[in-house]
């Protein structure tokens, strides 16, 4: 099933802007679970040449590796995947000259979980910017849920990527107008209920289904014993 869109016209110019720059860019995205911050940027890379990599919980080792082979083909080099790459560092020292050629957007979705494995990440980001990113054409995007992890060790001033950032974006909340478009069969007092519960969370408007009442949704996903937020209530 294809994710549902809507809205995001503003945030979607404000990554143009930054990407029609011939100089790189560093750009940080943050927000609240569940905001739609992953679905506006792989909206904004569909049609550009991209490498985008969502950091896991394992080992730095593993997300090297990962993030390696994504790269790879990105930039449609075989050779990369077959060598041996210790730390990020070492790997974007040996594609600078890829990076010079063309602009490549490097999305690095929930980096929190690389800060979580090795707290001096961030450091590391800081020496890959300063030394090889910020000569090249490429377009950065840290992205994170932890907004208190994103606002203090990328954004906050004793972070090592302080007043490294080209521009930064907290994603917010749809506005009310943009909920009829998840649910075009409610009127405007159905609407009115439906934000008063959930607000303007994309995901959590989608667990709303369509071709029924918004009473019937809510019984269904909130006081249902197996509805979605049940538990998050702890009603069961």
């Amino acid at each position: 099933m294809n994710q549902l869109f809507v809205n995001r016209e503003e945030e979607l110019r404000f990554l143009e802007k930054y990407y029609k720059d011939e100089k790189a860019s560093l750009i940080v995205i943050y927000g609240r679970r569940r905001i739609g911050k992953t679905e506006l940027i792989k909206q904004f890379i569909k049609r550009r040449k991209h490498a985008y990599y969502l950091c896991e919980r394992t080992t730095l080792q593993k997300n090297i590796e990962k993030f390696k082979e994504i790269l790879a083909e990105a930039l449609e080099i075989d050779w990369l995947k077959s060598v041996e790459v210790k730390d990020f560092e070492a790997l974007f020292k040996m594609l600078k000259n890829e990076l010079i050629k063309e602009k490549l957007v490097i999305v690095f979705d929930e980096f929190p979980y690389l800060i979580e494995i090795d707290r001096d990440i961030v450091s590391v980001f800081q020496k890959i910017w300063d030394e090889i990113l910020v000569n090249t054409k490429a377009m950065l995007i840290l992205c994170g849920s932890s907004i208190g992890m994103m606002e203090t060790e990328v954004l906050g001033y004793r972070s090592p990527l302080y007043g490294r950032r080209t521009a930064q974006w907290k994603v917010s909340e749809m506005d009310i107008k943009y909920i009829g478009n998840f649910l075009p069969n409610y009127n405007f007092e159905e609407i009115l209920y439906t934000y008063a519960v959930v607000g303007g969370i994309p995901f959590y408007l989608l667990k709303f289904e369509k071709n029924k009442g918004v009473f019937e949704n809510i019984k269904e996903q909130f006081l249902w014993k197996g509805g979605f937020f049940t538990r998050k209530l702890k009603f069961c």
